[in-house]
Formats: structure tokens, C-alpha cells, sequence
């Protein structure tokens, strides 16, 4: 595929209450990680990205196994160092890759001044922001996990 026309969109969880809308991983993940593996893996680690919800309850029913997937998840994009995690790495938004898409793009277009400040106008503005993700996500790979809101989407800009 050319790298600027990939779109990888990967689900995973551990605790998997939709089967039809979530893949279930049910092995366990083995993996030896090179020195460049482990410094992100660390990395991540530190973050506490799979820590506990929002209530206080452990997303995962086992926290090193759903870093060792997130881990393979990003070698599968071709994220293999933690230079290249903080370099393709845009955010992560509430929801599934459709919803966290459209916010990221709206995100970017103001963060870029794209959209007109429109605080003082009698113009009223509405944008296509799922329309506005088709247009771009070409360029990005999202790892959807569960989070501390629900289902959360990983961003990552490969172009």
C-alpha cells in the first residue's frame, strides 16, 4: 500500500461486552521486545493509558496483556520506537475511530485556522466533520482500546 493512502483501523479489547462490534483477543501475547521496544513499552507504561475507568474499576482484566497488545498493535503500523510513537502520535478521543475522527479533525481545522472565528458573526457555520476525517484519514492509523471514558481511539499521523 503507499504510505499515504493506508487507512488501519484495529479494535481490541479484553473484557469484550459486544462481540459483534469488538474483536476478542483470548490468548495471551508473547513477545520479545528489542531495547527500542522496551523504552516505549516503558514509556506507555508510565502514561497508565490501561489503568482504571473513571470509577475506579481496572479496564483490563490483565493490564500487562493489553500493553502487549497496544505494543503489537503499533509494530503492526510500523511504530516499533518511542521517537516514532511521540513523532506519529496526535491524541487519543472518546469513541470509536468514526467519532474520535471527526473531533480530530474538527481539532485540527481550528488548531490550523481553517475555520473561521465565528463568535461575533450572524453566520452560521456547520461543517461535515465525518465528511471532513474521510478526506484526511488516509494519512492516520487509529488502535481503538477501552480507556477511562469507553472506547477510545488512538490517532497516529504515518504520512
Amino acid at each position: 500500500m503507499e504510505p499515504l493512502r493506508r487507512f488501519h483501523r484495529v479494535i481490541i479489547t479484553l473484557l469484550n461486552p459486544e462481540p459483534k462490534k469488538l474483536m476478542t483477543i483470548s490468548t495471551p501475547v508473547q513477545a520479545v521486545l528489542d531495547e527500542d521496544q522496551q523504552e516505549l513499552l516503558e514509556e506507555l507504561k508510565a502514561m497508565n493509558l490501561f489503568g482504571k475507568d473513571k470509577n475506579g474499576v481496572p479496564l483490563y482484566s490483565n493490564q500487562e496483556e493489553s500493553y502487549q497488545l497496544f505494543m503489537k498493535e503499533l509494530a503492526d503500523i510500523g511504530c516499533k520506537d518511542l521517537k516514532t510513537y511521540e513523532d506519529w502520535e496526535r491524541g487519543c478521543w472518546p469513541g470509536d475511530t468514526e467519532q474520535a475522527g471527526a473531533k480530530y479533525a474538527e481539532d485540527l481545522a481550528l488548531d490550523c485556522g481553517e475555520v473561521p472565528d465565528n463568535g461575533n458573526s450572524w453566520i452560521e457555520l456547520k461543517i461535515d466533520w465525518n465528511a471532513s476525517w474521510d478526506n484526511i484519514s488516509s494519512e492516520y492509523c487509529c488502535i481503538e482500546m477501552k480507556g477511562i471514558y469507553g472506547l477510545e481511539t488512538y490517532i497516529f499521523n504515518v504520512s
